[in-house]
């Protein structure tokens, strides 16, 4: 048998709709502002010619996904006698976002460099950069939980120098200046959790890298280099008292609701 709901049954979504909304009212961030960019670079010279320094940079034009990438490329290629070749190039990107509850992000800065065959006029330079950082304030206690992990690899031949490498990611009370949580390490996992007073914080991740090499007149050489952040922050209220009581007598008039609308 087919049973039709009464008018009274609006009442149980619009009671539904008060319970979500006094759940959610109990967690959430107000966002004051954001910088979110992107810098790469590479240069390329071998002999007398030169190709570069060519530089890209790119910013987050507001609060929403930030999902971009710039890959600057130097090529050089001198031919007297032998082809003498010298490449480089800088890559930075990122992906991050922006909520009430939760800040995600994962950014990457790389630099590629080659200089072949054996020579003593070769040279290459670059550097990439990924940087992540978000102001905002709460007004009332609440808890934070922070998880990823930094990772930091570098790769040369030819007898080549290292890469410098970085990345960070940390958390701080502005008011106070007070440091809540920090990576502390280019590589790891990241872990981290705890109280979050009244005030104004900043959270910020920095991924970079730079290399600069010139040729063997023995070895071919090449240099890689990758720094990386990954990681997740959310943000949740701690509700008082009255709000667990308030929300366990909207749950009964919900019930009570649901119970009419079945019997009609």
């Amino acid at each position: 048998m087919k049973t039709n709901l009464s008018s009274n049954c609006p009442t149980r979504i619009a009671l539904f709709a008060a319970f979500i909304g006094a759940v959610e009212a109990s967690a959430g961030v107000s966002l004051i502002s954001h910088n979110r960019t992107l810098d790469a670079s590479a240069e390329a010279i071998a002999g007398s010619v030169v190709d570069g320094p060519h530089a890209e940079s790119l910013a987050a034009p507001g609060f929403g996904v930030f999902n971009e990438a710039i890959e600057p490329f130097a090529l050089a290629i001198s031919i007297s006698g032998n082809a003498l070749v010298a490449s480089a190039q800088g890559v930075a990107k990122q992906n991050s976002s922006l909520g009430l509850t939760a800040f995600t992000a994962q950014g990457v800065a790389s630099v590629s460099l080659t200089l072949l065959p054996p020579s003593s006029v070769l040279s290459g330079e670059a550097s990439a950069e990924s940087f992540f950082e978000v102001f905002f304030s709460i007004d009332e206690p609440m808890q934070f939980s922070l998880s990823g992990s930094v990772d930091t690899q570098a790769i040369t031949t030819g007898g080549a120098g290292d890469p410098a490498l970085d990345n960070e990611v940390a958390l701080v009370r502005t008011d106070d200046n007070t440091l809540i949580y920090s990576s502390g390490a280019n590589d790891g996992n990241l872990l981290g959790s705890g109280p979050l007073a009244p005030g104004n914080y900043r959270l910020w991740a920095q991924a970079e890298v730079s290399a600069t090499q010139v040729s063997s007149p023995l070895f071919l050489r090449t240099v890689s280099g990758i720094s990386e952040f990954d990681f997740q922050m959310l943000v949740s209220g701690i509700p008082e008292t009255s709000t667990y009581v308030s929300a366990l007598g909207l749950m009964g008039l919900v019930a009570m609701a649901g119970f009419r609308c079945a019997r009609r």
